[in-house]
């Protein structure tokens, strides 16, 4: 019977297996390191966006709380010479902070009559069948209206001028709380909700340059229904 004589690897095979696997370590290494520098830098750029991110976040509410904190007089007064389409965004203004969720139902417009208004005709979310009110002129106790009035900018009739049609803001009525947001935010900034209640001053805007003259007052003859008027 022939014996099977079972050898080990040589010296120089264990020598070259051993240089093999530390190459392979080498490699593993350097690319770990590699991966992990790769992490460094990524997470750096993230660290780094997430900073110009705070800055930019800073400054818009720096540049909005100065929005906030001064009158804007110039705004206003372009309130007295508005188009269509700076009308509506105007009126979407007056309801977007308000404390009833409104959304836009409908234009009312009149143009037989020697003063001619413009509405645009807002309706609580919530409210059923509003499908029934979207009709032009239909009675709506629950909608807020924001109103402007209209005229012929640069109209002369002694040099036959036709002037180009306008949109002056007029008024716009409602609950307290649904539009004390807006006559704080554009023209009174900074008033206290409670105390503008009460107080005169706080309800008030008259300026000689520019001229301006608006109210934020209380209907007598009505429940907890406010105004602001341009007297201007």
């Amino acid at each position: 019977m022939q014996k099977i004589i079972l050898t080990g690897p040589t010296a120089e095979e264990l020598s070259l297996g051993l240089k093999k696997l530390a190459l392979a370590m080498e490699t593993t290494v350097k690319a770990f390191n590699e991966l992990v520098q790769t992490e460094q830098v990524y997470r750096k750029r993230i660290e780094q966006k997430r900073q110009v991110k705070n800055r930019f976040s800073i400054v818009l509410f720096l540049l909005f709380s100065m929005f906030v904190q001064a009158q804007d007089l110039k705004y206003i007064k372009s309130l007295d010479s508005l188009n269509n389409q700076t009308a509506r965004i105007f009126a979407d203004i007056v309801v977007s902070d308000s404390k009833t969720k409104f959304e836009f139902l409908r234009i009312d417009e009149t143009t037989n009559n020697p003063e001619n208004y413009h509405e645009v005709v807002y309706i609580p979310v919530d409210t059923p069948n509003k499908e029934k009110k979207v009709k032009p002129f239909v009675m709506c106790d629950e909608c807020i209206k924001v109103k402007f009035y209209v005229y012929n900018a640069g109209e002369n009739k002694e040099l036959e001028k036709k002037g180009v049609r306008a949109l002056r803001f007029s008024e716009v009525a409602g609950k307290y709380l649904d539009i004390f947001p807006v006559w704080e935010r554009i023209f009174k900034p900074g008033i206290d909700l409670e105390k503008t209640i009460e107080d005169y001053d706080s309800r008030k805007l008259k300026t000689k340059k520019p001229q301006l003259d608006y109210r934020f007052d209380k209907k007598t003859y009505l429940e907890n229904s406010w105004y602001i008027h341009n007297y201007s």
